[in-house]
């Protein structure tokens, strides 16, 4: 509180820290605030100072929560304030889109779901973990389907992307997708060694 003043008077760097507060759940811990009262300050702080990738970051961090929390009218009000604080491309707007079509997928809408990933993957932005996420996405919408061809081709895909951005918790959980399609016991193995 006694620095309150300073928050008021630079509000792009407090926005910054808040959101970083809000991602830091060991933090959290010891200042007795909850993430959602750290992103809900991020939030605002990062309108206050125009800064629209931490608004659209801290909004996704807002919809995750009111999802988790099965409030999910909230969360996807929180997904549509995430879309409209990006009018051009900023990288938070893909966690905006991704998280759209995981919500969408839980709530058995698999066509929203699909033309989220969609739009993702019209997005000219290379591999970042957000996309590897969305390929990973579009493997378990494969499955709802039941469409085993793009599932494999899906968890192929997905795997290569991990690889190329040494994501080992995504490499795992690839091989394990593969494995269960294509029923191979070597993919199996690597993924039960892991």
């Amino acid at each position: 509180e006694g620095h309150a003043h300073l928050l008021n008077d630079h509000p792009e760097v407090a926005a910054t820290s808040w959101l970083s507060l809000s991602l830091v759940p060991r933090t959290l811990e010891t200042s007795g605030l909850t993430r959602e009262q750290a992103a809900r300050t991020a939030e605002n702080l990062a309108s206050k100072a125009g800064q629209r990738s931490i608004k659209v970051e801290a909004r996704r961090v807002l919809a995750e929560l009111a999802e988790g929390a099965g409030r999910h009218d909230e969360a996807a009000e929180w997904v549509r304030l995430g879309r409209s604080a990006s009018p051009e491309f900023c990288l938070p707007l893909l966690g905006v889109i991704l998280a759209d079509a995981r919500f969408s997928l839980s709530r058995g809408d698999r066509a929203r779901c699909r033309a989220c990933l969609d739009e993702l993957d019209a997005l000219p932005v290379g591999s970042t973990r957000p996309t590897v996420l969305g390929v990973l996405q579009r493997a378990e919408l494969a499955v709802a389907d039941e469409d085993w061809e793009a599932t494999g081709l899906a968890a192929d895909r997905a795997l290569r992307l991990a690889r190329d951005l040494d994501w080992l918790m995504v490499e795992w959980a690839a091989e394990a997708l593969a494995a269960g399609v294509y029923g191979e016991e070597r993919r199996w193995g690597a993924a039960a060694r892991s």
